[in-house]
């Protein structure tokens, strides 16, 4: 598929609508939260999708320290979501 100037209009377009989206719905569910801390997981798997981002649209080689960092906190999340 060949990049033309409506191709990357539409999906620009889309990336905008989904931002928005994506910050609305934080804010609705910082307010029908007790505590910001009980949001902590949703907002980690903000670095999931950045780490899949990375690799396949920019062919980003991680490093060892990085996967290390990714890891730290995808299993403090995890271990802080089932203690509940």
């Amino acid at each position: 598929m060949a990049l033309t100037q409506a191709n990357v209009l539409t999906l620009l377009a889309i990336l905008a609508v989904s931002i928005v989206g994506t910050q609305m719905f934080h804010a609705k569910a910082y307010k029908l939260v007790n505590s910001g801390s009980e949001l902590t997981p949703l907002i980690f798997t903000n670095l999931i999708f950045a780490v899949i981002w990375q690799i396949c649209f920019f062919h980003e080689n991680l490093a060892v320290n990085k996967i290390a960092g990714i890891t730290l906190i995808v299993l403090a999340t995890l271990s802080s979501t089932l203690r509940r």
